[in-house]
């Protein structure tokens, strides 16, 4: 895990390992990341990020500094920029069942509960 720009993508003998060069394991990946966090954590988390990024690479990248607010700002705006093209729908009972009363109990602080207004935004209330 030391390849690409930010350093997270996985490398063999210094050489980075492309999407193209594993077989497709075609088992359903959920990410959860952010589902359960709410504005509050994930800008301290995006401001912690940058100020990782910062100590090793001595700029601030695209964080545009350690500022919580403008962090935020920074991961938002990426997110809305990928949000709007991501229309896939799928039964909350299709999650895995561990899982399944979090998310039935996400409440409007919680990034899941509609992207924090993105989801009305780009899709309605459907």
């Amino acid at each position: 895990m030391n390849g690409g720009g930010d350093l997270c993508l996985p490398t063999l003998n210094g050489i980075e390992i492309k999407p193209s060069d594993v077989p497709t394991a075609k088992i359903k990946l959920w990410n959860y990341d952010c589902m359960f966090k709410t504005k509050d954590v994930i800008k301290e988390d995006r401001a912690r990020f940058a100020r990782a990024w910062y100590r090793h690479f001595k700029d601030w990248g695209f964080e545009d500094g350690e500022n919580p607010e403008i962090a935020f700002h920074t991961w938002f705006s990426m997110v809305e920029d990928r949000y709007k093209n991501h229309n896939k729908k799928i039964k909350i009972e299709k999650h895995p069942k561990f899982i399944l009363n979090k998310i039935k109990n996400l409440d409007e602080s919680q990034f899941g509960y509609s992207a924090f207004g993105l989801k009305e935004k780009y899709f309605g209330n459907s």
